[in-house]
């Protein structure tokens, strides 16, 4: 995996100021948070949250248990990355950055699906603005896996 991250954009503090190792704990704390939200979307009150806000009925169970999953798998993702910031480990930056490119490529998978699903069910606005949502979300999330493999690499 080191040759990949080393093509990556590299960076010297996170945001022009925050340095990297900061950084890593904060992306780690704000990780855990947005895992939180998905083990709340798992709940009962979670989905018909969700379900009030116009995905289709067909996608509720599925995307439950996607939450449910996810929300677990990113959970301890996150606090291997505050461990990893803590203890230095270039293994837990891994683990976190090969973790998030599976995550988003079943997310990216379930969005899509579920944009199509809100179209067909002439539900375009939500549609829209979930695709949005999503893509916001991973691009954030892309500048986040480059902090991290810019903080593996300063790693002694």
């Amino acid at each position: 995996m080191g040759y990949i991250l080393d093509n990556c954009p590299s960076l010297d503090n996170c945001c022009f100021s925050v340095p990297l190792r900061t950084a890593v704990i904060i992306i780690s704390i704000i990780g855990f948070f947005w895992a939180t939200f998905y083990i709340f979307a798992f709940t009962t009150t979670g989905s018909k949250t969700i379900e009030d806000l116009g995905i289709p009925k067909s996608f509720s169970k599925p995307l439950r248990y996607y939450h449910g999953t996810f929300g677990v798998l990113l959970c301890g993702v996150n606090v291997l990355l505050f461990l990893a910031a803590v203890f230095e480990s270039d293994a837990f930056c891994e683990v976190y950055i090969w973790f998030m490119v599976v995550f988003w490529l079943f997310t990216l998978i379930m969005a899509i699906a579920i944009a199509f699903g809100a179209i067909i069910s002439d539900a375009v606005v939500f549609g829209s603005m979930f695709l949005l949502i999503i893509f916001l979300t991973m691009t954030l999330s892309f500048y986040f896996i480059v902090i991290v493999a810019n903080y593996r690499m300063t790693i002694p």
